[in-house]
């Protein structure tokens, strides 16, 4: 009687058959496996498993603007600053155009006494002398021209005087019995112990 031989399957065929099985049944196994939302627990899935657009529609509509709120109340004033740089020196301006010349004075005159009917013999800004009594002389000055605001000086003029004598003066402004209030007035005296007003003095007087 002839005997069967035991078949033995080799390794090869037993790796083909597997991959045969996976292929034709695999399918069906994921099929039935597949993941659903009642098999995934809360707070499972990170951020960065998720697509772009999955994340997008999670995002609700923008709500509206809300109240702006109460002011505060202000703060305290801060420290000063450190002093900034010098600024660069500008271009000097174009000079002005040149003013005419002057004298440096108001007004000047030279009084000749000629014995008590005075005489201008030289003057700038004052028109007439007159002498109300002996060694008192009212000088006018011109129209537009105040004396008032200035420090006259009167010294005595000898080529017009017949003696060595004092020579006084009162500004403008100053309200006097013998002269108007807008005259310039001048005194003159002898070298006598006491002085007399004499009318016998020459002298120049300058209000710059």
């Amino acid at each position: 009687m002839k005997l069967l031989r035991r078949f033995h399957p080799s390794p090869a065929l037993v790796v083909a058959t597997a991959a045969l099985f996976a292929a034709l049944g695999g399918g069906a196994y994921a099929a039935s496996t597949f993941i659903s939302g009642t098999t995934i627990k809360p707070n499972s899935i990170p951020k960065n498993r998720l697509t772009g657009a999955a994340i997008r529609s999670l995002r609700g509509a923008r709500g509206p603007r809300g109240f702006t709120g109460a002011r505060g109340p202000q703060g305290i004033q801060g420290p000063q600053g450190a002093q900034g740089a010098q600024g660069a020196q500008g271009s000097q301006g174009v000079p002005g155009p040149q003013g005419p010349p002057g004298s440096g004075d108001l007004a000047w005159a030279q009084v000749n006494p000629n014995g008590g009917s005075p005489l201008l013999v030289k003057s700038s800004n004052f028109v007439s002398v007159s002498s109300p009594s002996t060694g008192i002389y009212c000088l006018r000055a011109s129209v537009g021209v105040n004396l008032a605001e200035s420090a006259p000086v009167a010294t005595q003029e000898l080529n017009l005087s017949s003696i060595v004598g004092l020579v006084a003066v009162r500004r403008s402004g100053i309200p006097n019995v013998n002269c108007a209030v807008t005259d310039l007035q001048v005194v003159t005296w002898d070298g006598s112990n006491p002085p007399n007003v004499v009318n016998t003095v020459g002298f120049d007087v300058v209000v710059p």
